[in-house]
C-alpha cells in the first residue's frame, strides 16, 4: 500500500530537484528523507529520482509517477475537506496560479476577500504567463488559475470571465487618454515593446497587426511587466497591454494609455481549472468569489471590457 508520507517526500524533492532543499521545506533530516525515497522505489520497484552532485532528476518512471502521485495527495486532501466540511468548516490548501498584468490590479481585492470569508483554507499563489500557467494546470500543480486566452486543451476546463480590452501605452508626454481611442494604424510609426513570440499576448498582437493590414516596428521583445514599463518611462517605445497591468501606473501619471480601435484588440481573460481531477470544496468556493468580483469590478467599470 502506498504511504502519503513516502509520496509528499517524493512530491517536495522532485520540485525542489534536491533532497537538502526538501529536507529544509518539510523540517525533517536527510537522511529520513533518503529513506522514505529508498522505501518507496523497492515498493515500486521502479527508480525515481538520479541523484548527481546538483541535487536530483527525475527518472522516466519518475515523471509519470510524479503526475500520479500529485492527483493521490489531492484526492487524500478532498476527502480530508469534504468531511471537515460537514461540520460546517470548509479548510485545506488551494492553489492559484495568476498572470502577472492582474496581480496588481486584482489579486489583493481578491485574496482579502476571500480570506476574510474562508479564514481555514491556505492559499498558495504563483505568477506566470499563460504557457507555465497550462502546463501548471495539466500537472497538476495548481487547482485553478486566472488567465489569458489558453489555447484549447483537453485536459483544462476553461470558462471566460471577462472580455477584456487591450491598451496602446505610452510616456506621459504622448498624453493617451482612457476616455479615447487610437487606430492600431497610427501605431506603426512607434517602436513596440512586446512579449516573445511563444506568448499569447503577442499572437493576439499579430493577428490584429494581420486583420488591420498594419506593419508594427517590433524594437524589444520581453516577457516581464516590468522590463515594458521600465523601457516606456525612458522613452524608448511603446506597448500594447491590458488595463490590470498599467492601471497604477496611469493614475499615478508616470505612463499613459488609450484603447486601441480600428481594430479593437482584446482577449478572454479566462478561469480555468484541470479537467482531471475534481476540484476541492475550497477551489470551488475560491471559483465562486472570482466570479462575483470580477462581475463586481466590470459593472462598476474599474475593469474595461465585457461579461
Amino acid at each position: 500500500m502506498l504511504d502519503l508520507k513516502q509520496l509528499r517526500t517524493f512530491t517536495e524533492i522532485a520540485e525542489c530537484g534536491s533532497f537538502s532543499k526538501a529536507a529544509e521545506r518539510l523540517h525533517i533530516a536527510q537522511p529520513a528523507l533518503t529513506r522514505q525515497i529508498h522505501l518507496l522505489e523497492t515498493d515500486l520497484n521502479i527508480r525515481l529520482l538520479d541523484r548527481h552532485s546538483r541535487g536530483v532528476d527525475l527518472t522516466e518512471d519518475g515523471r509519470a509517477f510524479l503526475t500520479r502521485s500529485r492527483e493521490l495527495l489531492r484526492s487524500a486532501e478532498r476527502t480530508r475537506e469534504e468531511f471537515r466540511a460537514r461540520s460546517g468548516t470548509i479548510s485545506g490548501p488551494v492553489a492559484l496560479a495568476i498572470a502577472p498584468a492582474m496581480v496588481d490590479f486584482f489579486l489583493g481585492r481578491l485574496i482579502g476577500t476571500y480570506a476574510r470569508e474562508y479564514p481555514d483554507v491556505k492559499i498558495e499563489i504563483v505568477e506566470g504567463f499563460t504557457g507555465y500557467i497550462e502546463e501548471w494546470l495539466t500537472d497538476g500543480r495548481v487547482d485553478l488559475a486566472i488567465l489569458y486566452d489558453p489555447r484549447p486543451d483537453k485536459r483544462i476546463r476553461r470558462e471566460t470571465l471577462v472580455q477584456e480590452k487591450l491598451f496602446a501605452v505610452g510616456p506621459p508626454h504622448m498624453a493617451l487618454r482612457i476616455a479615447q481611442t487610437i487606430p492600431l494604424s497610427e501605431l506603426a510609426s512607434e517602436n513596440l515593446i512586446t512579449a516573445s513570440r511563444d506568448q499569447r499576448l503577442r499572437e493576439v498582437i499579430e493577428e490584429a497587426a494581420e486583420k488591420s493590414g498594419t506593419k508594427l516596428s517590433v524594437a524589444f521583445e520581453a516577457n516581464s511587466l516590468n522590463v515594458h514599463k521600465a523601457l516606456i518611462m525612458e522613452g524608448l517605445g511603446i506597448s500594447i497591454l491590458p488595463y490590470g497591468a498599467i492601471s497604477k501606473e496611469v493614475a499615478e501619471g508616470t505612463l499613459s494609455a488609450t484603447p486601441i480601435a480600428e481594430p479593437e484588440i482584446s482577449w478572454d481573460v479566462m478561469l480555468a481549472t484541470p479537467t482531471l481531477s475534481r476540484p476541492s470544496i475550497a477551489a470551488r468556493t475560491f471559483a465562486d468569489t472570482i466570479r462575483a468580483s470580477v462581475a463586481n469590478l466590470t459593472s462598476q467599470d474599474e475593469w474595461p471590457g465585457q461579461l
